[in-house]
């Protein structure tokens, strides 16, 4: 009987902590995280930046891995910096698509760079 506890008590244990545990490979984060640190330090790095996010970008449709949220975002936002608006307004939507928790932030962005935001009829037509 100690032993049936016992065992059921690990093997509840070890389900309970691989639930906790992370996976790494989740998303295809790449050069993410040091070419953006290397472009809030210095902004002239901007086409470091832009080349690793379209890089990323390009990567999700043939790697395994799902492309990270905001990674849409960040380039529209990059997008919108340089006065591309058109093109910083369809990666809004496409953040907004790809992860629809995005939807208020990703309107208010889309305004901002000038453009309207769709119904979701309009979007279907």
């Amino acid at each position: 009987m100690i032993r049936k506890i016992t065992s059921t008590f690990t093997l509840l244990t070890s389900l309970s902590l691989g639930a906790c545990v992370q996976n790494p490979d989740i998303y295809n984060w790449g050069n993410y995280e040091k070419t953006m640190l290397e472009y809030y330090k210095d902004p002239s790095q901007i086409d470091a930046f832009e080349a690793e996010l379209l890089s990323l970008i390009d990567q999700a449709g043939t790697d395994k891995n799902r492309l990270p949220p905001g990674i849409y975002a960040e380039y529209g936002y990059l997008q919108m910096k340089k006065g591309a608006t058109d093109t910083a307004i369809k990666f809004f939507e496409l953040e907004k698509q790809t992860w629809p928790e995005s939807k208020l932030l990703m309107e208010t962005m889309i305004r901002a760079a000038g453009g309207q935001v769709k119904t979701s009829q309009e979007a279907k037509g």
